[in-house]
């Protein structure tokens, strides 16, 4: 049974296609049942057939059961989520998009009992010259989001694992969790110290038979013929991926960070 001094977020990494969101779709309720979760968080910049998130996608993740969906490098590339960023508090880009990006980079939910500060940040790794500094982004979030709770949960997607460790040792004692988004490899670092929760990469929910969720032989001639491919979704059986997450409602600190890897 939960502790009731511990409040316990669910954090998965990238929906890939049509693969992760059928697979959010049916199991994500039972899911938060089972592990008795406060909150759900879900990345959700590749929900959109691969690349991006339009209104529908948004719409399924939230009616499945997220509370707050990121975004990452791909966020913005669907024309009509620009209105939606521009009208909606749980859905959030990056903060260190450039100044006039619509939408905002973190927020703060309130659950009844304890309220949760929740932000998206980019690493320069991947998007580099288009956004700003990911530390300096972190510490607007922290001044902001700790006058009003000491709970923050950070998205930092990218890909450099140096970058975003470099940002966990920086903010550490700071911010309850740091967990990594976008390679679509769950990584095995999970770790607390100074009582902030830190894991590189949370992984993917995707097609489990499949390049980092993209087709097979796509990717492979891609890679084998170096040509400019646009890879599509993989549709075989999924895999979703993410954290769980148990934090001291008092004090903020992680107590716990556990991987989860569930198939569909």
């Amino acid at each position: 049974m939960q502790d009731n001094q511990t409040l316990t977020i669910l954090f998965f990494g990238d929906v890939c296609g049509g693969a992760g969101m059928r697979a959010l779709r049916f199991s994500l309720s039972k899911i938060r049942q089972d592990y008795h979760a406060d909150m759900v968080i879900v990345n959700g910049e590749n929900s959109a057939d691969g690349y991006g998130i339009d209104d529908k996608t948004f719409a399924d993740l939230k009616a499945s059961g997220a509370d707050v969906v990121t975004l990452g490098n791909h966020g913005l590339e669907r024309e009509e989520i620009i209105k939606t960023l521009e009208t909606t508090s749980t859905l959030l880009r990056p903060e260190n998009f450039q100044t006039g990006t619509p939408g905002v980079g973190y927020g703060i939910y309130d659950l009844g009992s304890v309220k949760v500060g929740v932000g998206n940040i980019h690493t320069h790794s991947g998007i580099m010259g288009a956004v700003d500094s990911p530390f300096k982004a972190i510490d607007r979030i922290i001044k902001n989001v700790s006058k009003v709770t000491p709970i923050i949960f950070i998205d930092v997607h990218g890909e450099n694992t140096d970058e975003k460790e470099a940002l966990f040792m920086y903010s550490r004692g700071k911010v309850s969790a740091i967990c990594g988004t976008h390679t679509h490899v769950q990584t095995m670092d999970e770790k607390i110290l100074d009582g902030t929760g830190y894991i590189t990469d949370v992984g993917m929910c995707g097609a489990k038979h499949s390049v980092i969720g993209g087709d097979i032989e796509l990717s492979i001639r891609k890679s084998r013929e170096c040509l400019p491919i646009k890879i599509t979704p993989s549709d075989t059986d999924a895999v979703m991926m993410g954290v769980k997450v148990e934090i001291d409602k008092v004090t903020g600190k992680c107590v716990s960070i556990e991987r989860l890897t569930i198939s569909e």
